[in-house]
């Protein structure tokens, strides 16, 4: 209630890391507020026209993008690891804004909230490769330093948007690394997977 919302309302997704958007109506509204069980299966992404359906997911290192076409009254919530960003997933989403909802991608707004920042995510060199093979935009995301390799997972996703046609003005980009903010924030990888989630949502009112 401190939201502006009641539990039972609450809307959230397995997080699989696959690329599957759901459309949320009253039928699946409240998916996953009793248990994970109940969460939507092999989903990632949300998003509705619905008023009064808070979607919701949960991170703590992956990157939460928050979507909002203010003409068309759409909202949508992306939870967007390493593997979801190589597969598009908030390009996806803004795709399928379009489909189901007539959104324009010039019209869409959109959040990368706080994650985790390039000087602390390390990869292999396999993940590293797939950054690489997507383009040279996204090759650019990917950083050397001393044998160490390191993706920005904001900067990916600001591109994601951008092809998906998004405006860079229409595009805010978080400023907070959760791994170094240790007060504000849960890290998984900080923590060596003992640890909390935070919450973001996005609900239309």
């Amino acid at each position: 209630a401190m939201v502006g919302w009641e539990l039972p309302r609450m809307t959230t997704a397995q997080q699989t890391h696959e690329d599957h958007v759901v459309a949320v109506g009253e039928a699946e509204c409240g998916s996953g507020a009793g248990s994970y069980e109940d969460a939507l299966a092999h989903t990632d992404a949300l998003m509705t026209n619905q008023k009064q359906i808070p979607l919701v997911i949960f991170v703590a290192d992956c990157v939460p993008v928050i979507l909002f076409d203010p003409l068309k009254q759409v909202c949508a919530v992306v939870h967007d690891g390493w593997r979801g960003t190589v597969a598009r997933l908030a390009a996806k989403t803004v795709f399928a804004m379009t489909v189901a909802y007539g959104c324009r991608p010039s019209d869409i707004l959109a959040y990368i909230g706080p994650s985790i920042s390039a000087a602390h995510f390390e990869v292999s060199e396999a993940t590293a490769g797939q950054f690489r093979r997507m383009s040279p935009a996204y090759a650019d995301c990917v950083r050397e330093t001393k044998n160490i390799l390191t993706v920005d997972l904001w900067q990916a996703n600001r591109q994601l948007l951008i092809d998906a046609g998004l405006a860079e003005k229409h595009i805010d980009l978080t400023e907070s690394c959760v791994y170094e903010d240790r007060e504000r924030f849960f890290s998984y990888r900080r923590d060596c997977s003992h640890t909390g989630r935070m919450a973001a949502f996005v609900m239309l009112t």
